[in-house]
This record gives structure tokens, C-alpha cells and sequence, in this order.
């Protein structure tokens, strides 16, 4: 017997000018989405996709090997028994554009990542196994932009206290905080996986974005928001969009392994989104509430099986 299907299909367009050169303009590039079913929103109008621009990671030359500072040449323990901040520390102020760390390393103090560093490269390994100290790298202002990538677990977080733009690229679990100051910068997730993610006016762009916890997993407080497969796990919100932000998820599913009734599924208020999301439930206990979506003291609510989310799409806010 043949099931019936649920489909998105995404376009994506850059400039003219890009296509005639065989490259796409990152800066100026949309998507156009077709779905094969009707659009759920609860206050009717527009049903089309937000068509957010679209940017790729930004790249930082490669620089040769023999220029990396690696941890251990400072006195870092790779096995992870001994304390490796102080030596992580050197080799961040050493004045090198890229610090290895090729082990697993016990943190006692966090470590500043600031200055000419533009890389961070891990071998898989992990950084504060025991969560002995939050968080585990604070970035402060320094060349711009800083990725760090390769990283089983910084188990003891990441603190974001700068503008710049920071890249977090195949980080397998990562609490990670933003303050004031990372207000209007940019940022870019590439299979990464943290919990109780708050972004407040940044733009953000995610590829395989993967948010774990209880209770609400992301919220978008007036920042724009592009993520190209987003999966969560256990119950509460997934997305929360409000203060007028924008928020578009593409290509994603929720995993309820708990407490489906705890919150709705999408809370919108006075905010742009559009979603293409379903459910995986095993509990028996499914999301309740698709979506409660307010715009100017108007309030909806969509309750299962009277609507869906794939797609849905709010209002216009004003």
C-alpha cells in the first residue's frame, strides 16, 4: 500500500550576476519553497515561505601546519588529568592564528579566546570532561570571524561576550550563552548540538542544528533565524519567535521522548515564521498544542488535528 507523503522542496536563488559567473552571491541569495500540502496559519494571508537571506559560513585561510600553535607545545595534558588551562591559554595568546588541540583537556579556569586567534581545532576530543568550570571559552573581541570546530563535547559551555562573527562547526554538545554585547552579530552553527539555546538580535544561520533539553529548546527574541535541519529531543517548545524576529526552519523533526503536553510546539508572538517540522513520538505522549501564535493581543491556537506543521506559517507582524 502506498502512504501518503508529506514533501518540501527548496530553491535556492542568488544574484544574476553570481549565476552568470558560475558562483552564488551569499549575501543576496532567498529560497523559494513548494510544499505539498496546504500551509496551517491560524490567521490566514500569506502562506509562502519567509525567503530569508541566505549566508554560508565565512572561510579563514588555511594557514600551513607548521604556523599552528599546538596546546601540548605550551604544557597542556591531552590525556586530560592534569589542568590544561594555563597552557590552552598561552597558546590562544601566543599570537598564532590557529591553536590544535589534539587531545582531551581537564579545565580548572576558563580560557579567553581573543586576539589574533581566527581557529580553534579539536581532533574529536573533549574539554572539561568533569564541568569543573562555566564557562570553558569566553570570546572576547579579537580578528574577526573565529570558528571552532571538531569538538566531542565542551562540556563546560561557551560564553559569547563580543560582536564579532563566530562559526561552531561539528561541535557534539555545547552549552552556549550570549550577552549584550553579541547584539547585531553574526553567527553560524554547522552540525552542532547544544541546549536552551537564546538568541536576542543576532543573525543566525544553522545546518544540522540539533537542541536537547526539557522545557523550551530555542528561543529567537528579535533576531533572524535560518536553520536547514533542526531535530530536538524531549518535551517543551521548540521554537519560540518574539520582540519581532524572524524565523525560518527548514528540513526538521522533533524526537518527544517526554512530556508532549508540557508547552506548545510553537509559540509565536508578534514575529514572522515559517516552519517545515514533524514529530516523532514513541511515548505516547505527542505535542498537544501545535501552535499558539499572538499578533496584536489576538491569540490562536492550533491543537493536533487541527492543523499541521508542515508547513506552518504565522501572520505578518506589525
Amino acid at each position: 500500500m502506498l502512504r501518503e507523503m508529506l514533501l518540501i522542496l527548496a530553491l535556492v536563488f542568488g544574484s544574476a550576476s553570481g549565476a552568470c559567473a558560475g558562483l552564488v552571491d551569499h549575501n543576496r541569495t532567498t529560497t523559494r519553497v513548494y510544499c505539498s500540502h496546504p500551509t496551517t496559519a491560524p490567521f490566514g494571508g500569506n502562506a509562502s515561505s519567509l525567503r530569508l537571506k541566505i549566508k554560508e559560513p565565512p572561510m579563514v585561510p588555511q594557514q600551513p601546519v607548521a604556523e599552528w600553535a599546538n596546546a601540548d607545545d605550551f604544557g597542556a595534558d591531552p590525556t586530560g588529568s592534569m589542568d590544561s588551562a594555563a597552557a590552552i591559554q598561552k597558546a590562544i595568546d601566543s599570537g598564532a592564528k590557529t591553536v590544535f588541540l589534539p587531545g582531551s583537556y581537564r579545565l580548572t579556569q576558563t580560557v579567553i579566546l581573543r586576539g589574533a586567534v581566527r581557529r580553534i581545532i579539536g581532533l574529536g576530543g573533549w574539554l572539561d570532561y568533569n564541568s569543573e568550570i562555566s564557562p570553558d571559552l569566553r570570546i572576547e573581541d579579537g580578528d574577526s570571524p573565529l570558528v571552532i570546530e571538531h569538538f566531542a563535547s565542551i562540556n563546560g559551555g561557551v560564553e559569547i561576550n563580543t560582536n564579532r562573527t563566530i562559526v561552531l562547526k561539528s561541535v557534539s554538545d555545547c552549552d552556549l550563552k550570549l550577552t549584550d554585547r553579541c547584539v547585531g552579530s553574526d553567527l553560524f552553527f554547522e552540525d552542532f548540538v547544544t541546549h536552551d539555546l537564546h538568541i536576542k538580535e543576532q543573525s543566525v544561520w544553522a545546518r544540522q542544528l540539533n537542541i536537547e533539553n526539557e522545557g523550551t529548546h530555542l528561543i529567537n527574541e528579535g533576531g533572524k533565524l535560518w536553520v536547514l535541519g533542526y531535530k530536538t529531543e524531549r518535551g517543551g517548545t521548540l521554537l519560540e519567535t518574539r520582540g519581532s524576529g524572524s524565523s525560518e526552519i527548514l528540513g526538521n523533526f522533533g524526537y518527544t521522548t517526554t512530556a508532549g503536553g508540557l508547552a506548545p510546539m510553537f509559540i509565536t508572538t508578534n514575529s514572522r515564521v515559517f516552519t517545515f517540522f514533524g514529530e516523532v513520538c514513541f511515548s505516547g505522549d505527542p505535542f498537544r498544542v501545535l501552535i499558539h501564535e499572538t499578533q496584536n493581543e489576538q491569540r490562536k491556537e492550533i491543537r493536533r488535528g487541527d492543523g499541521m506543521t508542515m508547513p506552518y506559517r504565522s501572520a505578518e507582524s506589525r
